[in-house]
């Protein structure tokens, strides 16, 4: 009996059934042909087993084996993938090698798994890449740039050329964009939990060429952490070079502001002082010797008046040698005449000569009293006019000292502004200098932990025996589904013993 047949008498026994079970009554005659009404009152019970699987056991059996040796074939045609690993170690706290960094370091803990995180980009960046790329020169490597290296790829590359016909770009800007997409591919980055490890592994063909990739790599994201310092530490010092330029020459400016503004002002010194205060200072020491000097005349100059014309018993006639000459000789005039008085009559030519030597005497006694005197009073006098002369001196000064202190305090705050353009300088100065000296250092505490290392092992594809068990499995399947998907379709839309029914033919 042939498939159709089949097919035919179990639509037949359905329809037959349907419609005993729509009129009991008449079951009976139009079943009567083909099937008892008992038999399907008493269905039989449905055995996977015996339904599905033992009908066809070899059938599957073969699907399972084909599907064996088609995954180890796949296997065997497939290239093989190594993988390599390293570990790279991120302290987010810089080398202190300097006092004042250019680049500060990071102390916040979310601040430094940031820092790895970037860290992490950057080394899939395509800057890097480029530079594994032009090292290894992976443009000419078929795994990279795009040339098909197994049977399937150049079915797939043939495919795509019949969907999208039109011809593909082989420019060397192209090749290299695809080479960079492809190496971006073969390379992973993780990030190890709570740490600041990184894990970074390149997958390739072959173990030395996976090895030589990720140390390529590992090579040159370590050049490019000390270059970016170094870069950046170069043109601080570049930029802090023309800032301190400017800074020196405001200083320089500053300082000649404040000397002319000194000489203008009469604000320049010695020992501490300025111009007017010293002037002041001398010119209040000479004032006090001559306030002294005119108590002093004046005194004697009371004296003089309070004398009331005897002068003679004053301290300055005292001491005068004139004084003291003339009285010694009018005292020995005066002796000699007593005796010729005694002698000679009062008209004798020698008693009168005598009177008239004697009132000539007391005649310049008198003048040099008088003299004395005199001079006391423009002593007196001469004193006092330097005394209020001073005294004007004084004043004038005072005045110019009080201009002179307005003045200061403008001087004050041009003498601040400068320390404040010299802290400047000497800040810039002191920074430029470390920025130079950080330049030719590398501060980055970047270390690799863990070398670039092949796995021994291949990662891709399985291994055999795995391969072959899960083409096993699949195999038998896909045998399982193609041998009985009618019976399964039964299964959905009639009841198990009409399964049971087509299962048997």
């Amino acid at each position: 009996m042939t498939d159709e047949e089949r097919v035919s008498r179990v639509n037949q026994h359905l329809r037959v059934a349907r419609d005993w079970q729509a009129a009991p009554e008449h079951a009976v005659h139009e079943t009567e042909d083909y099937l008892e009404p008992e038999e399907y009152l008493e269905p039989e019970p449905i055995s996977f087993y015996s339904t599905f699987v033992g009908p066809r056991l070899w059938t599957i059996l073969a699907w399972g084996l084909v599907g064996a040796v088609v995954a180890v074939v796949l296997g065997l045609l497939l290239p093989p993938s190594y993988k390599a690993t390293a570990q790279l170690y991120f302290d987010p706290r810089d080398l202190q090698v300097l006092e004042n960094q250019v680049t500060p370091e990071t102390e916040a803990q979310n601040i430094g798994t940031t820092l790895v995180r970037s860290q992490a980009l950057v080394l899939r960046s395509d800057n890097l890449l480029r530079k594994v790329v032009a090292k290894l020169h992976l443009v000419d490597d078929p795994e990279f740039n795009g040339t098909p290296q197994t049977i399937f790829g150049e079915l797939a590359q043939a495919l795509k050329s019949i969907i999208a016909p039109g011809g593909e770009d082989n420019s060397p800007a192209a090749v290299e964009a695809v080479t960079l997409e492809n190496l971006r591919r073969a390379i992973g980055v993780d990030l190890i939990d709570r740490s600041y490890i990184i894990e970074a592994s390149a997958t390739a063909d072959e173990r030395s060429k996976a090895s030589e990739i990720l140390s390529a790599l590992v090579d040159a994201f370590l050049k490019y952490q000390e270059e970016s310092r170094s870069d950046v530490a170069s043109r601080t010092s570049l930029d802090l070079q023309g800032g301190i330029e400017r800074l020196r020459l405001n200083v320089e400016k500053i300082e000649q502001e404040i000397e002319d503004y000194k000489a203008e002002n009469q604000l320049t010194g010695v020992g501490g002082q300025i111009v007017s205060e010293r002037q002041l200072s001398e010119l209040s020491t000479k004032l006090i010797d001559a306030q002294a000097e005119t108590a002093q005349v004046k005194a004697r100059f009371d004296a003089v008046l309070a004398a009331k014309g005897d002068l003679g018993q004053l301290p300055e006639a005292v001491a005068s040698e004139t004084l003291r000459e003339l009285r010694g000789l009018l005292a020995r005039l005066v002796q000699q005449k007593a005796v010729l008085e005694a002698q000679l009559q009062p008209s004798h030519p020698t008693t009168r000569s005598l009177r008239d030597s004697e009132a000539k005497l007391n005649s310049e006694i008198k003048a040099e009293l008088t003299r004395i005197g005199e001079s006391l009073r423009v002593d007196y006098q001469r004193a006092k006019e330097n005394e209020e002369a001073l005294s004007k001196l004084v004043d004038a000064e005072r005045e110019r000292l009080k201009t002179a202190n307005q003045a200061q305090i403008t001087l004050r705050g041009m003498e601040r502004r400068l320390e404040t353009a010299r802290q400047l300088y000497r800040d810039a100065d002191t920074r430029a200098s470390q920025a130079r000296e950080q330049a030719e250092l590398n501060t980055a505490n970047v270390r690799v932990i863990s070398d670039p290392s092949t796995l021994r092992k291949k990662v891709f594809p399985p291994p055999t025996p795995l391969l072959a068990a899960m083409g096993l499995v699949f195999g038998l399947f896909i045998g399982f589904v193609i041998t009985n998907w009618r019976l399964l379709l039964f299964r959905g839309r009639g009841r198990d013993s009409d399964v049971v029914d087509y299962a048997q033919y």
